[in-house]
């Protein structure tokens, strides 16, 4: 597979494999946002670039939220899974978008990403239920504010990216959907 090389007003130059693509329906906000790939942010292991090759001006910082809320526990039915291919959450990864600003690190725990990395989708799901917040606040201000400032070294690959969503015990659930009679 040949490499493909765009830059991305949020993190520089980056370059991909067609394989690496994350193709989602859109996210609330950004209808015309489609394909991502996901990418090591400079602050560390435990947040992650979700980077849009469709919209040149959006990268989303991601996060295992069980790195920092370890009893989260959201809920998902088989439409969830079936919006990335999965029959099972064990197929997928579940992070949450950080928000990097001023007063610290927030998590958008009311409407998680799922990723199914071997079928090569994502989705934003809203969770139903209001149990969860929009921006959960998680951490204290960091050193540098300005989430632009860390920008991704080019040529990370899959294995060097990524929050660490599988290294964090999952509480999420899923729901038995109940056949209609």
């Amino acid at each position: 597979m040949s490499k493909q090389r765009v830059e991305h007003e949020r993190v520089g130059a980056i370059e991909y494999d067609d394989a690496e693509v994350l193709h989602f329906p859109g996210i609330p906000g950004f209808p015309a946002a489609h394909r991502f790939v996901v990418r090591a942010h400079a602050r560390g292991e435990r947040i992650a670039w979700l980077v849009c090759l469709d919209v040149p001006s959006l990268a989303l910082a991601i996060a295992s939220p069980w790195d920092f809320v370890p009893d989260y526990a959201p809920a998902f039915g088989a439409e969830a899974l079936t919006a990335v291919g999965a029959t099972s959450l064990d197929d997928v990864e579940i992070v949450a978008v950080a928000i990097v600003d001023a007063s610290g690190l927030a998590l958008n725990l009311a409407a998680p990403v799922l990723i199914h990395r071997a079928r090569g989708r994502g989705v934003q799901w809203i969770l139903e239920d209001g149990a969860f917040p929009l921006r959960a606040r998680v951490g204290s201000a960091p050193a540098r504010a300005s989430a632009s400032a860390d920008a991704q070294p080019e040529g990370q690959t899959e294995a060097q990216t990524g929050a660490r969503s599988a290294s964090a015990p999952r509480r999420a659930r899923q729901i038995e959907s109940n056949p209609q009679t």
